[in-house]
């Protein structure tokens, strides 16, 4: 499939990091953006505090920022209208997909899964 970011909904989010940290994006019903679309954004997603449970010394669920390039980040739903807005700003039908999967994750209090490439 080549360079793709995968987003998926947390249907029961436990709370244990450990349990995140597996490529499965079949057990989150993932949709995928091709890095060319997500690129571009990287920046912008700075500063918005997420999860990423791949990191070292992150096993605790501490406060990360911006998705894990290379990597998995769990995005808390308080969050989700964060990355939405920046999505909307790009008025681009390729990402309704990921902007209907935040808006049915928010609206249900639901963490957002994202592997990077």
């Amino acid at each position: 499939m080549g360079l793709v970011h995968d987003f998926g909904i947390i249907e029961n989010f436990s709370g244990k990091m450990r349990e995140y940290t597996g490529y499965q994006p079949e057990k989150f019903s993932c949709i995928s953006i091709h890095d060319d679309l997500i690129l571009p954004l990287a920046e912008k997603f700075q500063g918005i505090p997420t999860i990423n449970p791949c990191r070292g010394d992150n096993y605790k669920g501490e406060l990360w920022q911006g998705l894990c390039y290379y990597g998995i980040t769990l995005i808390p739903w308080d969050v989700l209208p964060e990355f939405i807005t920046i999505f909307e700003q790009e008025n681009k039908d390729v990402y309704k997909p990921v902007i209907c999967l935040m808006k049915k994750a928010h609206t249900e209090k639901k963490y957002v899964i994202h592997y990077g490439i």
